[in-house]
């Protein structure tokens, strides 16, 4: 099976780089690789002019594509943008702060082969920080995301829980990250959503999720592709707008996607009062900015039809 890689990027050259030499270090090499670069300057353009030559020795294409300004700064668009340009049977999305085991394509390739069902697989990503037991169970209670022994699902909340370790084995998994594959056909019928603007936060469980309610049981989780998420920081967003994202964002999907039951109603309320108070704990311990989440809360409620509807207008006027 050929494979496209897309890697949506902004502002994280030295990162980026990392990521395109574990590509070129594949025990399966890509067929191409599509760079969607959404930064300021051409630092990235011109990194990607000094990778092209290992890449075409190595029978690799890598293209680089720069969006137009009308649809800057959004994750969802850059995904998008790279669907249109990929030519492989499966196609691979990758965080520009990730780094792969050499493995990783040849094992993901092994799910596609052994289940025909398989219409996404991702592999297990390991985390820079060691998880806080303590901190995990708080998240479980108030239906947050947090972290079980081998489980990859969706909560009633629209949150989401990750295995603890590395699975055993292949597993089923309810939602798909960033940093994870589909057969390339079921790219055409599905697209991220572009309201989503900025680092667009939950774009990736919005796509899984709107496309397992028409393929119940298609995605599959293997412990033997692993990559590293360096998590780095998010370049040239604002505290303010970032603390308003992480309130309104998940809201938005919530409502979107949910049937709305009563019972995911007040599920959903309560992980919100979780997340306010745990985010309070936080702010106040590392000296953020309290203001900034709890103005999240009264813009969400003061706005909740825009918010309902998409209508981000807090990103124009944030700082």
């Amino acid at each position: 099976m050929e494979v496209s890689i897309i890697i949506p990027t902004y502002e994280r050259e030295e990162d980026l780089r990392e990521v395109l030499y574990s590509i070129l270090r594949q025990t399966k090499l890509p067929k191409e690789v599509v760079i969607v670069d959404d930064s300021e300057g051409n630092k990235t353009r011109d990194l990607i002019k000094r990778f092209r030559k290992d890449f075409l020795a190595k029978g690799i294409a890598l293209e680089y594509l720069s969006k137009r300004r009308e649809i800057r700064e959004n994750l969802a668009a850059s995904k998008n943008v790279g669907v249109t340009h990929v030519k492989g049977e499966i196609t691979f999305f990758l965080d520009d702060d990730i780094v792969l085991d050499e493995d990783y394509i040849k094992e993901i390739l092994k799910v596609y082969e052994r289940y025909s069902d398989a219409l996404g697989v991702q592999g297990y990503i390991k985390k820079r920080l060691p998880i806080n037991h303590l901190f995990n169970c708080t998240c479980k209670i108030f239906y947050l995301d947090h972290f079980e022994k081998d489980k990859c699902k969706l909560l009633p909340s629209d949150k989401t829980v990750y295995p603890l370790l590395p699975p055993n084995g292949v597993i089923k998994t309810q939602w798909l990250s960033g940093t994870a594959s589909y057969r390339s056909h079921i790219l055409k019928k599905y697209k991220f959503d572009e309201k989503l603007r900025k680092y667009s936060l939950g774009e990736d469980k919005d796509f899984s999720y709107r496309i397992s309610k028409h393929y119940s049981g298609a995605f599959y989780m293997t412990p033997y592709a692993k990559a590293f998420h360096k998590g780095s920081p998010t370049i040239g967003l604002k505290s303010k707008s970032k603390v308003y994202i992480e309130t309104i964002y998940p809201v938005y999907l919530f409502c979107k996607n949910r049937n709305l039951t009563m019972r995911e109603k007040i599920i959903f309320i309560w992980s919100l009062l979780g997340q306010l108070a745990i985010g309070t704990i936080i702010n106040i311990v590392k000296k953020g900015s309290v203001q900034h989440l709890i103005g999240s809360y009264a813009y969400t409620i003061s706005h909740f039809k825009e918010v309902k509807n998409g209508i981000f207008s807090f990103l124009d006027t944030s700082t």
